[in-house]
């Protein structure tokens, strides 16, 4: 649906939803030719509400290169600049278990309540590092599953119909300090972010 190459400006180069640079998020030398680089807290890329990524099943997938996974850290996110973010992608966390480096992590909820969990292992994303993050959501199975660096490090099943609120604009690797999550609110990732796509 779209991707975002990070060649020095923040255009989908295949779907038309370009986003915008926040706060002097700049560029670097990535896994493939340049990367977004994050440097500090409130920098991501806003893209807007569009129907082609209104979608039930999704696969987020990318590379990055954090330099810190000690704590929460988004990585891709829907949600409205002052809601909540119904689909989360991020590291350094587990739910309940709260703050676990090097995890990956994937919270799914529908507009009724109803939620989906995704939580790998701690101490499997390193530090100054590529690697390959996946997360994936099939509407048909309700199956939602996280990859990293090809492996499936977490999957798990919704008992029931699991609707993705999706009709959202996209925040790629941070979340607004205008959120209304109340927990890691302004929080971006650290470091390498590059070529990602849902």
């Amino acid at each position: 649906v779209s991707w975002w190459p990070g060649e020095g400006n923040a255009n989908d180069i295949i779907g038309g939803n370009s986003g915008t640079l926040l706060n002097g998020l700049g560029f670097g030398f990535g896994e493939v030719a340049q990367d977004f680089n994050y440097l500090s807290n409130s920098q991501g890329i806003k893209v807007n509400v569009s129907t082609s990524l209104n979608v039930k099943s999704i696969t987020i997938e990318g590379w990055i290169n954090p330099t810190d996974v000690s704590n929460f850290r988004p990585i891709v996110e829907y949600g409205a600049d002052t809601g909540p973010e119904p689909v989360e992608f991020a590291y350094g966390w587990n739910d309940p278990g709260a703050t676990t480096p090097g995890a990956l992590y994937a919270l799914l909820r529908d507009a009724g309540g109803g939620f989906l969990k995704l939580n790998s292992l701690g101490g499997l994303l390193p530090i100054n590092q590529w690697s390959h993050v996946a997360m994936t959501f099939d509407f048909a199975t309700q199956v939602g599953k996280l990859y990293l660096n090809g492996t499936n490090v977490a999957s798990s099943f919704y008992a029931g119909t699991l609707t993705l609120q999706t009709a959202l604009p996209v925040h790629l690797g941070y979340r607004p300090s205008t959120s209304s999550e109340g927990g890691f609110d302004g929080t971006s990732h650290t470091g390498g972010f590059d070529e990602f796509s849902i």
